[in-house]
């Protein structure tokens, strides 16, 4: 719907001021529609479309740059000193375990993960990277990376629903630093002629319009529009349609959908109806 601008260098309102209606999104020829007023799902965009190519590369660059065994060694040490990490903090959403396969060694670096998971991994490496020697540009970009990416999860994490100025500037620097300092890799990597590492995609440019533009107009923390509830939701809708007649698949889903919330509604409202009682007769 809003793709047309998530590829543009320009803000929300320079946009509408230089597209002709004719060629806007459907949504967007709607009168006083603005495009901060659509939530943006910020689970695909920052924790699956950015997160994954960010604390991938981040890895890659520490196994690469690192002595001691083959790289394959070197990754499987890695990744153990994050399992142990994860343990020590009773964090039980972690990755698969670390390969050259699960990194997409040979192709564009991505960590394979799920969307839950990538946001301790940005805190690891964080904790890792500032331990290694920054005697080169090249090792500070990379710590801005890594910094950027796991100070954005900082702040929606210990954030409440709506953020304060101070919080959406602070939300918005980390976001900058860590995009300038990896768009600042792939340069490097282009200039050398490889072309596997600190692949850029539009989704960065899409997040960073997340924060200028919804954020700043809603002050909505990015927290509060993940949309896992929704995706938990096609899960249950599918063990609904398995188990339910092809002949009747739509009507049974539904019927089945609505007893959901019948047994899963009623007995909130049961309680409630109890408490109600129990104080007017006392």
């Amino acid at each position: 719907m809003d793709s047309p601008l998530r590829l543009t260098l320009l803000t929300n309102l320079a946009y509408f001021a230089v597209v002709p209606l004719s060629k806007r999104p459907v949504l967007a020829k709607l009168r006083y529609w603005q495009l901060f007023r659509v939530w943006c799902d910020s689970m695909h965009g920052m924790c699956l479309g950015s997160t994954p190519f960010a604390c991938g590369n981040v890895i890659a660059w520490m196994v690469r740059n690192s002595i001691g065994g083959t790289q394959e060694q070197r990754l499987n040490a890695l990744y153990l000193r994050y399992r142990k990490w994860c343990h020590d903090r009773r964090i039980s959403d972690y990755t698969d375990e670390w390969t050259k396969d699960s990194l997409s060694w040979s192709d564009y670096i991505c960590l394979k993960s799920k969307a839950a998971a990538v946001k301790h991994v940005a805190r690891f490496l964080l904790d890792v990277v500032v331990e290694l020697p920054q005697d080169s540009f090249e090792a500070k970009l990379v710590v801005g990376v890594a910094w950027g990416v796991a100070e954005y999860y900082r702040i929606i994490m210990t954030s409440g629903r709506f953020l304060s100025d101070a919080t959406i500037d602070a939300l918005d620097t980390a976001l900058t630093t860590a995009f300038l300092s990896y768009n600042a890799l792939a340069v490097q990597e282009h200039a050398a002629e490889r072309f596997h590492a600190w692949h850029v995609v539009p989704k960065f440019h899409m997040n960073l319009h997340l924060v200028r533009d919804f954020v700043r107009n809603t002050r909505i923390n990015p927290r509060y529009t993940y949309c896992y509830k929704d995706e938990d939701f096609m899960r249950v809708v599918k063990h609904l349609a398995i188990n339910s007649h092809p002949a009747t698949l739509p009507r049974r889903v539904l019927e089945r959908w609505l007893m959901c919330i019948c047994v899963t509604g009623w007995r909130p409202l049961a309680q409630l109806a109890a408490e109600v009682e129990k104080r007017l007769t006392s």
